[in-house]
């Protein structure tokens, strides 16, 4: 298969890619809004109106697909990943068919003659115009839509590769903070320990010496007790001479 180097397909590449496919579905469904109103304000007459196939299937619509895969091709530019990349690639192929169906029904549509009153032929020939329009703007789509695919399709094995190693990269980064947040916990516990036991210990000496204190203060309630009583025998003995 032949290669499409990757250099020449870059993040910014992708990202214009991504705006242009929204740029070309924004004018496709003002283009919608426009024909709707081109046409629905027709008038019968003997022949009738002028509504064309992509009239009908409201093919200016469809570019909401685009829209979508504008944003998606936006998305995995900014945020790659296995699982956007595949459905960014899936919304271009998708975007691709409704391109090239559109073109098709385009060129039939110009291609074929339609009777209708004499006072819609500004109208068709405005509609005309539009669609002229339309199938410029959808061999863009396609064109932008077949170089996404074909650069992914030529280089998936690539691709892929880079994004296990980015995955394989980033785990072991979260590896690294999640052993790091541990260690620190660790710490931020051994410290913790470490306080509470100095605080404990602390607080024991303080119970210690609070204990002696109380200790000393009986003592010495127990010493003027005794005085007192002595004191008290002597008094009642000089009372009783």
């Amino acid at each position: 298969m032949l290669h499409f180097p990757l250099e020449n397909f870059s993040l910014l590449d992708s990202l214009i890619l991504g705006v242009v496919q929204i740029m070309i579905s924004s004018f496709h469904l003002f283009m919608w809004y426009f024909l709707l109103d081109l046409y629905g304000r027709q008038q019968k007459g003997q022949f009738g109106t002028y509504n064309p196939i992509t009239y009908k299937i409201h093919y200016p619509s469809w570019a909401i697909f685009f829209l979508l895969s504008g944003f998606l091709s936006i998305s995995e530019a900014k945020n790659s990943s296995v699982h956007s990349r595949k459905l960014a690639f899936c919304g271009n192929i998708f975007s691709a068919v409704l391109a090239v169906i559109g073109v098709i029904l385009i060129i039939i549509e110009q291609c074929t003659e339609q009777e209708m009153s004499y006072k819609n032929f500004g109208r068709a020939a405005m509609g005309k115009l539009v669609s002229w329009l339309l199938l410029i703007t959808s061999l863009g789509e396609f064109s932008l839509t077949f170089t996404y695919i074909y650069h992914v399709m030529c280089n998936w094995d690539s691709l892929m590769s880079d994004l296990n190693d980015f995955y394989v990269e980033d785990k072991a980064e979260e590896e690294d903070e999640e052993s790091l947040e541990e260690v620190m916990e660790e710490e931020v516990i051994k410290e913790w320990e470490r306080k509470t036991s100095e605080e404990l210990g602390r607080n024991m000496e303080k119970l210690e010496e609070l204990e002696e204190v109380t200790e000393e203060e009986e003592e010495v309630e127990v010493v003027i007790k005794e005085k007192a009583k002595g004191r008290l025998v002597g008094l009642k003995k000089q009372s009783a001479f």
